[in-house]
């Protein structure tokens, strides 16, 4: 299957998850960690349970530190394939948390990890595998304000942004035939001037917004080369990134919803932001209180009181709660 045969098969029966769907899928080809950002509920673990479906190879862990790999070393020494933490929210202690977000981040992008102590010692190499993980924005927010995100994780890994919740939960997976997701070797070949194609300077805008120049070139290019594997082709091609701009554009989002205080230090991320806006994401404008206040499983008075707090995102009449302008701009961002 194509990639718009993948995102139409998922539209079909998981209207809204289609790009998180394809995004994973081509981030598992291209071997790279991934770290899917969404609140409770909407399709985080449907989205990688899929891409477990159709792997070759999957091994599902709850939590990873640099000291705990030596317990999998055999596992992962040489691995081609995906490793999926469902849930960062279930793993007990905050040092654990960070600990397994950078430790994965780690080696999924440098292929290697090794540590040597008076009481063990492992070294695990060749590692070729994708790293996908799944989180909700109140404890990216833990992840995002600790030092390893500056240090690892930030150019490490690939964020994903999802924001819509499914109207009609299904029990069932998104069914996609013939879909082998296996990490590439070396993939397509890249044209020497694709630098200077309008629809990668688009894309690589894109990246740009997560990483470093180095890095958003190297991403960029490794996720295009995935889609071209995907796509059959043997070259990547102008119109591969155009369909790669319209995969990634939740990237973009980042740039609003994480502040820094300083060059390196002082983060923040908005997770109270990102919870309004999977509202108007999924509902529309203006949004029910009611919906909100379900949702979120608090009254429609406390609802109204938090949305209270955000007059300059939003404006509630009649129990209606309708986007202002600077909100508007940020559901354009990300449709």
């Amino acid at each position: 299957m194509r990639i718009d045969e993948i995102m139409a098969a998922v539209k079909e029966t998981h209207p809204g998850l289609e790009r998180m769907v394809a995004f994973n899928l081509i981030a598992a080809l291209a071997h790279r960690a991934v770290i899917n950002v969404a609140v409770a509920g909407t399709g985080k673990s449907a989205c990688t349970n899929t891409i477990a479906e159709h792997a070759k190879n999957v091994r599902k862990y709850e939590e990873i530190t640099k000291t705990g790999l030596r317990h999998i070393e055999k596992d992962l020494n040489g691995f081609k394939g995906v490793v999926i933490i469902d849930d960062i929210a279930k793993i007990q202690t905050t040092y654990c948390k960070l600990a397994t977000v950078s430790t994965m981040c780690g080696l999924a992008y440098d292929h290697f990890a090794a540590r040597t102590t008076h009481m063990f010692s492992f070294r695990i190499e060749n590692f070729y595998g994708a790293v996908l993980m799944n989180v909700q924005p109140v404890i990216f927010r833990i992840i995002v304000k600790d030092d390893s995100w500056e240090a690892i994780v930030a150019d490490k890994s690939l964020r994903y942004y999802h924001f819509i919740r499914p109207r009609e939960p299904r029990e069932h997976l998104p069914r996609l035939d013939d879909v082998q997701v296996e990490p590439i070797n070396s993939g397509p070949d890249v044209p020497g001037g694709i630098r200077t194609w309008p629809e990668w300077k688009a894309l690589y805008a894109i990246f740009r917004c997560q990483h470093s120049r180095a890095r958003a070139i190297e991403h960029s290019i490794a996720m295009s080369r995935a889609l071209a594997d995907l796509e059959g082709k043997d070259c990547v091609s102008p119109d591969i990134c155009e369909k790669l701009c319209e995969i990634c554009k939740p990237m973009v989002v980042e740039r609003y919803l994480i502040t820094k205080m300083g060059f390196e230090s002082g983060r923040d991320y908005a997770n109270e932001l990102h919870a309004i806006l999977t509202e108007f994401a999924t509902y529309g404008n203006p949004v029910a209180l009611e919906d909100i206040a379900v949702d979120f499983r608090i009254s429609q008075r406390r609802a109204y009181q938090i949305l209270a707090e955000m007059k300059d995102l939003v404006v509630v009449k009649k129990k209606q709660v309708y986007a202002l302008d600077p909100l508007q701009k940020l559901l354009e961002v990300i449709e």
